[in-house]
């Protein structure tokens, strides 16, 4: 979940404005997955606030830092057996980005940084053969993400190719599900790759700009594992990797208020019909 918090981010990142800028998001992704001989059934939803300052520096490079503050809810359940997961979350981000200006060149590098922390509460209930279990309980997470790249033009469009790396670490506590005691666990590991955003601009009357964009990348994961430990059974898990794709659009109707929406998907992770989705409005100060 904290990976979509983080994403959200991105796109600020992209899309952002010069000057002070603050905005609210609205946050969907949902799948298909399977896991041994378990089928489920996710979907997330939530909304995210922020705001950001930029300034520009005495060589006309540009920093910006800003804030947010996100809640997301993940329904996860079994669509094969009787199983219901609950997963609510909220989060606290920083984020910055430096960026070198336009020149002749027409090419610039730039570095951004997202660092996430998140409390979670877990709620699970289910049964099999005649057994009923369930129980809550809580943990936490956060993702500290880099990315580097530039961006330059080709003709009508602007290309923007970059590379991440990121560390996440989540954790959950203790509890008793009725049936058996479930210890402590722990999920952490690092995640590397790269994209690229292609974006034009079209000049559209009764707004000010109309920028579409289409992205693409690709993450793998690394140094992760994955630990539970119960009464009768423990397990680690394995790494995953995966790409995603998708295509969004910029309206900046004045010179305060913009809005962007975005659609994509993902592939690998052994993931189904993976669809993910986003509105933001934004006022420029």
């Amino acid at each position: 979940m904290i990976h979509r918090i983080a994403d959200d981010i991105t796109y600020h990142l992209d899309t952002r404005q010069n000057g002070g800028n603050i905005w609210v998001s609205g946050i969907h992704s949902g799948s298909d997955r399977t896991a041994s001989q378990s089928k489920y059934e996710n979907s997330i939803n939530g909304a995210q606030f922020g705001g950001y300052l930029s300034f520009t520096l005495a060589n006309d490079d540009t920093i910006m830092a800003g804030v947010a503050n996100g809640y997301l809810h993940n329904a996860l359940d079994l669509s094969n057996k009787d199983g219901h997961n609950s997963v609510n979350g909220t989060y606290y981000s920083v984020y910055g980005r430096w960026e070198q200006p336009v020149t002749e060149k027409q090419m610039r590098w730039f570095a951004d940084t997202v660092l996430t922390y998140g409390n979670m509460s877990y709620s699970a209930s289910g049964s099999d053969a005649g057994i009923h279990a369930g129980g809550n309980y809580d943990g936490n997470t956060w993702l500290a993400q880099a990315r580097s790249g530039m961006t330059t033009q080709a003709g009508r469009f602007e290309l923007q190719p970059y590379v991440t790396l990121g560390y996440v670490n989540t954790q959950t506590d203790s509890f008793n599900d009725g049936y058996s005691q479930i210890g402590e666990g722990k999920q952490v590991g690092y995640f590397a790759g790269g994209g690229v955003r292609v974006a034009t601009e079209l000049a559209v009357k009764d707004v000010q700009s109309i920028q579409p964009y289409l992205t693409t990348g690709y993450n793998a994961q690394f140094g992760g594992s994955t630990h539970l430990n119960t009464d009768d059974y423990s397990f680690a898990g394995e790494n995953l990797n995966g790409g995603n794709a998708g295509a969004g659009v910029t309206v900046k109707f004045n010179s305060h208020w913009a809005a962007d929406a975005h659609i994509g998907t993902e592939f690998g992770h052994a993931i189904d019909n993976a669809v993910e989705g986003g509105l933001t409005l934004s006022y420029s100060i």
